[in-house]
């Protein structure tokens, strides 16, 4: 099944829609339509004690596909095929980002549980705010920003801005286990209209693995949607160093790190849980990758020490040629 073919084929015929919940309905039906499918809308998730939910689960010979959608609007008033839409905006933008990542949180936890054998991830909207990267940071919601060629992964929290109306019923922290890169895509263009123009941002999220090589993205096309490319992840760098590595002990600043694979998360300063050994958080598969381990930590000091683990498959007591 090619995600990006249905939402082509339905960008044809449906360039704009009413609602999130009329969004859901026409994509499941332009699968049905494609694919013969059997798609089952709001699926109550298994192994959970929350009622979280999938938006979309489709049925195939062989798997089974998990969806969540947002459907993200700005004022907008045309009539298209002979109906008429107006759309209003739509709540506070922090809110919107943290339950974005939430529902790609979910569809890592439906496919741990066996639910899915994979998901999709797919955000519509015509507010430029969500694909373009914001001019300062220091916003409540900078782990959660979603702008084009924004890299998520690991540990999500909110900053220090963030209020109690905020966080109120979404104060827990996020994490994911895989390593996913924003490319958005042009969807629809309705002439006229300041807000006309729809994008569309689609991450396909799969088993997660302890190599970041298995990370998904989804490329950026010259007109219409393309499919997802392979990405071999920025923290693949920080597996290559290590294993290039004579000594069996070494220390490295926060800044070291940055500079081996690149900008890091705020959480990286935030909370110490990000340089944990715990196999959910980018950092840990890289070294665990290579055969390393944290051995200690000095958070206000911003310095990590590495060291390699003995018993593993990667360890060698001769030095690297």
């Amino acid at each position: 099944m090619d995600v990006i073919n249905i939402l082509n084929s339905l960008a044809k015929s449906r360039p704009i829609f009413y609602s999130e919940a009329d969004f859901q309905h026409a994509f499941a039906w332009a699968a049905k339509s494609l694919y013969m499918c059997e798609p089952r809308l709001e699926v109550r998730m298994i192994h959970t004690s929350s009622r979280a939910s999938l938006d979309l689960l489709l049925n195939l010979p062989g798997e089974k596909i998990g969806f969540e959608f947002k459907y993200k609007t700005s004022p907008i008033s045309a009539a298209i095929y002979g109906e008429v839409f107006s759309l209003l905006n739509q709540g506070a933008l922090d809110i919107f980002r943290y339950d974005c990542i939430k529902d790609i949180s979910r569809l890592e936890n439906a496919i741990g549980s066996g639910q899915i054998s994979r998901g999709y991830f797919i955000l519509l909207t015509n507010e430029p705010a969500v694909w373009s990267r914001p001019i300062r940071e220091g916003h409540a919601d900078d782990e959660f920003k979603l702008h084009e060629n924004e890299i998520l992964g690991g540990v999500r929290t909110w900053g220090p801005a963030a209020g109690p109306g905020t966080r109120k019923n979404r104060e827990d922290t996020l994490t994911l286990t895989g390593e996913y890169q924003c490319h958005w895509s042009p969807f629809s263009l309705i002439q006229g209209e300041k807000f006309g123009t729809f994008n569309c941002l689609v991450i396909e999220v799969s088993t997660p693995s302890f190599s970041m090589h298995s990370s998904n993205k989804t490329s950026r096309p010259i007109t219409r949607l393309s499919k997802p490319r392979a990405n071999s992840g920025r923290y693949s760098k920080l597996t290559e160093f290590l294993s290039q590595t004579a000594e069996n002990r070494i220390e490295l600043t926060f800044d070291q790190v940055r500079e081996i694979v690149g900008s890091l998360p705020a959480s990286a300063y935030n909370h110490s849980a990000y340089w944990s050994n715990h196999p959910s958080h980018p950092p840990a598969v890289a070294w665990l990758s290579a055969g390393w381990k944290q051995s200690k930590l000095d958070f206000l000091g911003q310095r990590i020490w590495l060291e390699r683990i003995t018993d593993h498959p990667t360890h060698s007591t001769k030095p690297p040629q």
